[in-house]
């Protein structure tokens, strides 16, 4: 019985047309939204990019070679889960919670099949730089905090020292392709929201993990 409600609500939810694909994601809105069409796409690297750290280590994951092995082989289009973030909406309004995430309740209502959730996201710095007729970023690094500093020609950002060491090291080899006088055609650094935790039926990250772990045992 569960088996066959389980493939009923693959098919109702395939039916779906994609959402939108979207970049936006200096709202906990628009982060869902953007999380939704990278499933929707099956684009493994803009997926990995909306989790937040503690979502990636409560998965069990540190890299995004993980990521894309769990999507290919355990969390695959398929996936109910997957199914269904992809095909939710916001249903309701936005809760703050006392650590400053916020929590949106999501829903599904597809044929025969009505499925509720929530997204819980986490906002953090991010800087970001882009490379001439890139449509990613060469550098996504991750701040402690967004200080910003006023000097003679200009407005800087503060970062930290491992930071600078790791983007412009004294000598040796350039640990990135982000070298001094790079040419840039864009530059931010901004408070960006990632995904922290989500529920969507039965499904939630520490299922979720477990049939990764299920999944690399066998």
């Amino acid at each position: 019985m569960l088996r066959s409600t389980a493939l009923l609500l693959v098919a109702s939810l395939a039916a779906c047309a994609l959402p939108p694909r979207e970049t936006d994601r200096s709202t906990p809105k628009g982060t869902f939204r953007t999380f939704k069409g990278a499933l929707a796409r099956a684009e493994y690297e803009r997926e990995w990019d909306c989790l937040s750290d503690g979502l990636r280590a409560q998965l069990g994951l540190t890299s995004r070679l993980d990521w894309k092995n769990a999507r290919a082989v355990a969390l695959t289009q398929s996936h109910i889960a997957v199914k269904g973030l992809k095909r939710a909406k916001i249903t309701g309004p936005m809760e703050t919670l006392p650590d400053g995430r916020v929590r949106l309740p999501i829903g599904v209502d597809a044929i025969f099949v009505q499925l509720k959730g929530t997204i819980t996201l986490r906002r953090e710095v991010v800087l970001r730089a882009w490379l001439p007729g890139q449509e990613e970023p060469e550098l996504d690094q991750r701040l402690p905090d967004l200080q910003l500093t006023l000097a003679r020609d200009g407005l800087g950002v503060v970062m930290p020292r491992d930071l600078m060491e790791l983007l412009f090291p004294e000598s040796g080899e350039m640990m990135t392709r982000l070298e001094r006088g790079t040419e840039l055609s864009r530059f931010e650094a901004a408070w960006i929201w990632f995904l922290d935790g989500f529920t969507i039926g039965e499904d939630d990250p520490s299922r979720i993990q477990a049939e990764l772990e299920e999944q690399r045992e066998g």
